[in-house]
């Protein structure tokens, strides 16, 4: 059974990539690779054998209820769906009437079954699909790889996993092998909450909390100390420090670092109509209350606080103009939403989404 799991995604122009980035892959790495290409679903597959050249550890197609194997690369079978659970593979069958996002399930699935373990690289590819289960990963403590626009032949897949802001490292397919080597090398892949950061550093993550305050003027104090430990253990993981204090030396002279571990602690968990018993709530309870003639001079005002990227308000503005229909004018509706992210309320700003949403 493995517990290094790798998640690798890519569409058009993919087969390059992946050959470079498995090729670079040594045995004896403890890490299982399940690869998720867009395929015709008319035709077998010839990409084992393909990509078998390519590397000397061993590539196979992965089968229902198989379980997940170190030092093993899995390939989705045509015309199906592949996620993990429980430490096996499931297949279902390709959806027929709708739009087939196999990164997006897979991605979701690794995060699901292994959260902080769970690594996503998305490769070459002509859409977006993968960019919805970064997300899943990144909320979850995940790791995230996405190759270099400039290196894919198809850069539509990674530049939209890019703008998510939930990308750790943009590398070539070669240099994110590398990276891969090395976490695995750390035993980190599969105990990335490995008490690196303990009770006894306290005294350092004060400081670090009171630096972060400083430059984002946001106060971290009262935030659960083990979500903490662990956003800083990821961040230390993925630098190759190996304490504390090391990390407080860096983030003093890295501005960058200190801006990535800000974006780290601010965990952003939103989708359209994500919560389904608010939003019933809304539409069976608060809005056919305001069906009701109306003073004309007391708008509605909602507000939607840690908005984040703006589906939540969106969704509010979508259900309520459903609701209500032509009994309410658009000029007695404002609707307010915050965050104290500012690279998320650019995005809710922009109100621009992926299709896969």
């Amino acid at each position: 059974m493995a517990t290094h799991v790798v998640g690798i995604g890519a569409s058009a122009g993919g087969l390059e990539p992946l050959s470079e980035l498995l090729g670079a892959l040594p045995v004896g790495t403890g890490i299982a690779c399940v690869v998720v290409q867009h395929l015709d679903p008319r035709h077998q597959s010839l990409l084992p054998e393909i990509l078998a050249k390519a590397t000397a550890v061993p590539v196979t197609l992965a089968f229902e209820g198989e379980a997940v194997r170190s030092d093993h690369v899995y390939i989705i079978p045509p015309n199906a769906t592949l996620t993990v659970a429980d430490h096996r593979f499931h297949l279902t069958k390709r959806p027929a009437f709708e739009r087939h996002l196999p990164v997006d399930a897979l991605f979701k699935s690794l995060a699901a079954a292994y959260a902080e373990s769970a690594i996503g690289v998305v490769l070459s590819g002509g859409d977006s699909d993968g960019s919805l289960g970064i997300q899943d990963s990144k909320h979850g403590g995940g790791i995230v790889f996405a190759q270099s626009p400039e290196s894919a032949r198809f850069p539509d897949m990674p530049r939209h996993a890019i703008e998510t802001g939930c990308v750790d490292r943009v590398l070539t397919p070669g240099e994110i092998a590398h990276e891969l080597v090395r976490l695995s090398g750390q035993g980190s892949l599969s105990t990335p909450a490995s008490g690196v950061v303990t009770s006894g550093d306290d005294a350092f993550l004060k400081t670090i909390l009171q630096r972060l305050r400083a430059a984002h003027r946001l106060d971290f104090t009262h935030y659960k100390r083990s979500t903490l430990r662990r956003r800083l253990e990821r961040r230390m993981m993925l630098r190759g420090i190996k304490s504390l204090e090391e990390y407080c030396t860096v983030i003093d002279g890295d501005p960058e670092e200190m801006a990535a571990l800000y974006q780290d602690f601010l965990i952003r968990v939103t989708e359209f109509f994500r919560d389904s018993d608010s939003f019933q709530a809304l539409r069976q309870e608060v809005f056919p209350a305001w069906r009701e003639p109306r003073n004309g001079s007391q708008p509605i005002r909602i507000w939607v606080p840690g908005c984040a990227t703006g589906e939540e308000v969106y969704s509010i503005a979508i259900e309520l103009l459903e609701s209500l229909g032509d009994r309410i004018s658009p000029n007695e509706v404002q609707i307010f939403g915050t965050d104290v992210s500012e690279d998320a309320l650019e995005r809710a700003r922009a109100g621009v989404y992926l299709a896969n949403v």
